[in-house]
């Protein structure tokens, strides 16, 4: 009977380091709209893009960035990969920003991986980021430094 109890926590360990090793591999994609031109992006640019310190698309359109709500788990890993911030650092960076008159207005923020890419799908010159089980034909992902999301070396992932 000892065996087989240990045996089966050995299986549930097992499982469960599965599980959250999965979780937390998770990729976030970068989305933007199917007939953005731009296709590949680095991550200094990524981090200018969401920063709000780059401001237009090659073609002069001005860039609207799309961001997902406090607390979300793909807002913290942009908080994590992108901005290298804490949400808390991120909202005194926007106010900041504001008070410089270098933006005047916080970043659109949706709830969920769906309306982020129905805006998207709706506005030409969005960004965003989602979950990469969220990717369907609505959006373009675009890669990071040649890397789509679930290839290896693919850096924004939970």
């Amino acid at each position: 009977m000892l065996i087989l109890k240990r045996i089966f926590l050995s299986l549930c360990i097992f499982f469960f380091s599965a599980q959250m090793g999965e979780a937390l591999g998770q990729p976030i994609a970068i989305v933007v709209n199917k007939n953005n031109p731009i296709e590949d992006i680095s991550p200094r640019e990524l981090t200018k893009i969401f920063k709000k310190e780059k401001l237009f698309w090659p073609d002069s359109t001005k860039i609207y960035v799309i961001l997902r709500e406090a607390g979300s788990e793909e807002k913290d890993v942009a908080l994590k990969t992108i901005y290298k911030m804490n949400n808390q650092q991120l909202k005194k960076f926007w106010i900041t920003q504001i008070f410089r008159e270098e933006i005047t207005a916080f970043p659109k923020v949706l709830r969920s991986d769906a309306s982020i890419k129905r805006f998207i799908k709706t506005v030409p010159n969005a960004i965003g980021f989602i979950n990469a089980n969220s990717i369907d034909q609505s959006v373009k992902v675009l890669k990071i430094d040649g890397k789509l999301p679930n290839e290896t070396g693919y850096i924004i992932k939970k």
